[in-house]
Parts: C-alpha cells; structure tokens; sequence
C-alpha cells in the first residue's frame, strides 16, 4: 500500500508539472505572436533576437570564409561562440598547391589536413570546401590549364570524400568552358554535394568603369551571362548553384532581380560592405539592406567574407537582426504551402489511385477551394425544400 501510495503521489505532481508546463508554453507563444507584429527599426543600436521573429532568426544560417585555419577544430569553436552555422575552408593548403609536373610534391608538408580532423558529421554539417582560385582552367599555355584542370579534379574528389554538402567554386573566368566540361564530367559520377559557383553582383571590370565613368550603363562582363552559359553547358544540373557576393556597387533593378529565378543557396556579404553606425555597430548601407531582405524570401545561407573590423558576433546579431525584421509573418495556409513551393508537382489521380492519408490533410488545407464547396454547397440546400446528398469515396 505504501508503494501505491508513493507512485500516486509521484503521478499526481507529475500531472501537476505538467499542467504547469503547458499553461507556461502557451503564455510563451501567445508572447511570441504578440512580439512578431511589433515592428523593429534597422537602424536600433541593440539587437535583441527575442524580441524580432524567433523562427526566421533561428531558420537563417550564417557563416563565415575562413582562408586558413591552422586548427580547424579550435575555429570552429570560435564560430560556435560567434554564433556561426558553419564555416567556410579551403580544400587545399593555400602553400601547397599541386600540380600535375610533381613540383609541389616535392614539399614536406602536406596538401591539406587530415579527414580525422572532424567527425563525418562534422564535415557535412558544418563545412562548406573552398576549391583554390590558383588554378587557370582558361590560361592560354596548355600546360597551365592541364596542371589547373589536375588541381580542381583533385579538390572535387577530396570533397566528395569528405562527404562535404558544398563546395564553394571561386569566380567563373572569361571562357567558361573548361569549367563546365570539368564540372559535367564531376555530376555525371554520383556526388552528393552540391557546387556552389561564386557570382559577383557587378563584376570588379564594371566597377572600374563605373568609378572613371559613373554614368556608364550595362556590364561588360556580365557574371550572369557568364553563369547562364555554365548552367546550359552543366544541363541545368540540380547540383549546380549560385553562392551570390554583394558588390559595393550595385546594378540596375532589373539586373538584380534575375539573380532571384536561379537556384540562389547563399549570399556572401563581405565585411568591407559594413558601416559603423552612431552607437559603433556595424551596418549596412539602405540599398543593401533592402537588396539582402529581398533575397532573404528565397531562404539562402549567409556567409561572411574578408577580414572584420568588429568582434564577428556583432555582425552575425546584425544579420540575424535584419532578416527577422524584415521577414513577413505567414498565416497557416504560407506555411502549408511552403514545402511545395518552386517545384513541379506531378498530377494526382485522386478518382484512379488511393492516395495517403497525409495528401488528403493537405488537400484540406487549401483555403479557397473547399471553402467555395461550402458555400456552393449551402447555396445549393437552401433553395430546395429536400435534397438527397451522396458522399463518394
């Protein structure tokens, strides 16, 4: 009895912690929905994440460029206290590059670290590989471009075996087709990474021209063109995708807008874009911050790059800060359909196949069609004094 009496006891403060639990999680949401619609200024001096939109500040992912890190683990530690996703990292030693005559071979150290630095989850989560910019795929000697096409084969293998998610290409030269002769050949083996090509906004050309000539239009190496014929040349592979760097200057409205119809993975933000406001917090300058917001609704990863000014968290607050601020709040029917947004659904046949269960529920979340059956329905009812209704299926 007294064993009973001790479990019912223990069942009874249980129930009342749970009872508890639940009255303070529906206080808590009730707060966030409350927080959500209170608007923020971009230009506050502090930025406090609980009070902004908690699921679009937690969604975003940020990450840093590293160019070389002597302890891979011991930085990402430091990006973890920075609030960092993930860290970008070269695939190869920027002192050791190979090449195909054997004369890098002849050095002590190695090429690059061992893939017993991380965990294989490690590698995949919370590593993006920069492939080297050294290699000359475009260079005129036959030579440099056998040793540069030698040197990226090299790179792509070793991060399909450090089962990496992406692998960061640098700028597309002027003649795109060693590129993407290398790269169909690398998606026609199976590889379960993603390569992420690096498209300047406005290419450094038009941004030489434009300090000469400010009133000059239009770019004379246009690094969507330059894209385009990569993507065409690669058969629109679905492994293919842009890694996007905001540029000091910015193009036109409609040169930017077409960056937002490609397969866009993530935003690189160089530190040098950053101003110091009044309070000595970084920010970014009104024209960026409304292009980033932009191109934040296609939920890109953010990544920053070059050498900061400030302690690195402010900026990851700061970005953090302007893509909660800045996101709309969806009802339930954004956020049914968002799953299924930008892809090509194939037609169901409800009549000749028995569906789940599951596509049924998300059928009856459509918020005009089976509210117009209502209504139709009800319209039908009323003008009839009996009517014989028949549920089918």
């Amino acid at each position: 009895p007294s064993a009973l009496q001790n479990a019912s006891s223990a069942l009874g403060k249980g129930l009342a912690s749970l009872r508890v639990s639940s009255l303070a999680a529906a206080v808590y949401h009730k707060s966030i929905a409350a927080t959500i619609a209170t608007p923020i200024s971009t230009d506050s001096a502090k930025y406090v994440l609980s009070s902004e939109n908690p699921a679009m500040a937690a969604k975003v992912r940020i990450g840093a460029e590293l160019f070389c890190a002597a302890d891979l683990r011991q930085a990402l530690d430091a990006a973890r206290q920075d609030g960092l996703d993930f860290a970008c990292s070269p695939l190869s030693h920027p002192r050791n590059a190979r090449d195909a005559r054997g004369v890098s071979e002849r050095r002590a150290a190695p090429e690059t670290r061992s893939d017993l630095a991380l965990t294989c989850g490690e590698w995949s989560r919370l590593i993006v590989g920069t492939a080297s910019a050294w290699p000359r795929l475009d260079a005129s000697c036959a030579q440099q471009r056998r040793d540069g096409e030698a040197a990226l084969t090299r790179e792509l293998e070793w991060a399909s075996h450090l089962s990496l998610a992406a692998v960061l290409l640098p700028p597309l030269p002027a003649d795109v087709y060693p590129v993407a002769r290398r790269l169909q050949e690398t998606f026609q083996r199976a590889t379960s990474w993603q390569a992420w090509v690096r498209c300047r906004l406005v290419s450094r050309e038009e941004e030489a021209r434009r300090r000469e000539d400010p009133s000059s239009t239009g770019d004379v190496a246009d690094p969507w063109l330059r894209w385009d014929r990569v993507r065409r040349l690669c058969d629109h592979s679905a492994a293919l995708c842009v890694a996007l760097e905001l540029t000091e200057t910015l193009p036109s409205v409609d040169a930017a807008r077409r960056w937002r119809g490609e397969p866009l993975k993530c935003v690189l933000v160089p530190y040098a874009l950053f101003r110091t406001n009044e309070a000595g917090f970084p920010v970014l300058p009104k024209a960026h911050q409304d292009l980033l917001a932009s191109l934040a609704k296609l939920e890109p990863q953010l990544c920053l790059t070059g050498v900061p000014t400030h302690p690195r968290q402010s900026y990851v607050s700061y970005l953090r800060h302007l893509i909660a601020s800045r996101a709309p709040v969806m009802d339930e029917a954004a956020i049914a359909e968002r799953p299924y947004r930008d892809y090509l659904q194939a037609p169901l046949q409800p009549l000749a196949d028995n569906l789940e269960a599951n596509t049924y529920e998300t059928f009856e979340r459509d918020p005009v069609k089976y509210a117009r059956y209502e209504e139709a329905v009800k319209k039908f009812l009323g003008e009839r004094t009996s009517a014989v209704v028949v549920v089918a299926g």
